[in-house]
């Protein structure tokens, strides 16, 4: 009898063994496939560590710069951020799609606009203000809120740019705070719209990504409408959003 239960015990080891060696079979070709698909699949990252946004001769704050002693010819009028390859495959098509909430941006200034600093206008594509007689808009849609590249391969990167609506709400909300508050503000939070990235693997598979934009920045107040003056010192971040469907917007 006694033999005849070991016999069962070691046929039911033996089927467990099994079961596991099986199983772990499984996992090993799961775990194949996942290192196969992500050898060929890209990612995309945006990024712009610091910035600094300088005072015009007129005390503006529209300047924008990477450091506060750099010098800077087109930070008037553009301001790049770097788009990177951090996959291990190309990314071929890219699309950069900023589904900019205008009615929320312009809701925002509004609310800090307590001295009616700002003129607003209110168009069917978005809003128009003006400051000293500078003006400025909040759009819906323009032609740098799409951008269509190439290709990128993996470590790669270009710089692609922040669309014009973004860098005047950023400067300008700022403004208005520094207007209404001690000196010093720092102020965060996350900018109302969404980023869309789209790109194909080397398969022609549609990778999509969704990107808020976080920002820390530190306003001087001492500096508000000195002309040439470094006014806002602080960061930018491009955070994967979980929810790609809805706007998220500042508290």
């Amino acid at each position: 009898m006694t033999e005849v239960i070991n016999t069962l015990n070691w046929d039911a080891v033996s089927s467990v063994v099994s079961i596991l060696g099986f199983i772990a079979v499984l996992l090993t070709l799961a775990e194949m496939k996942s290192q196969r698909t992500h050898s060929y699949k890209p990612l995309l990252a945006l990024k712009k560590p610091y910035i600094v946004i300088q005072n015009n001769p007129q005390g503006v704050p529209f300047k924008w710069k990477n450091k506060s002693d750099e010098i800077s010819n087109d930070g008037e009028l553009w301001v790049d951020i770097e788009l990177t390859n951090i996959g291990f495959g190309t990314a071929n098509e890219i699309e950069i799609l900023w589904k900019i909430d205008a009615d929320k941006m312009s809701m925002q200034i509004d609310s800090e606009n307590e001295i009616a600093m700002f003129k607003k206008t209110v168009m069917p594509e978005g809003f128009f203000y003006t400051y000293k007689g500078f003006g400025f808009s909040i759009d819906r849609e323009s032609t740098d809120t799409k951008q269509e590249l190439g290709h990128l391969v993996s470590g790669s990167c270009m710089n692609i740019r922040l669309p014009m609506s973004v860098k005047d709400y950023l400067s300008f909300l700022c403004l208005a705070k520094a207007k209404n508050e001690q000196p010093n503000v720092n102020e965060t939070g996350i900018v109302p719209l969404l980023i869309e990235t789209k790109c194909l693997d080397i398969s022609g598979k549609e990778i999509r990504q969704t990107i808020q934009l976080k920002y820390d920045l530190i306003v001087k107040k001492y500096i508000v409408d000195k002309p040439n003056g470094n006014f806002v010192f602080g960061r930018l971040y491009f955070i994967n959003s979980r929810k790609p469907n809805k706007l998220i917007t500042t508290k």
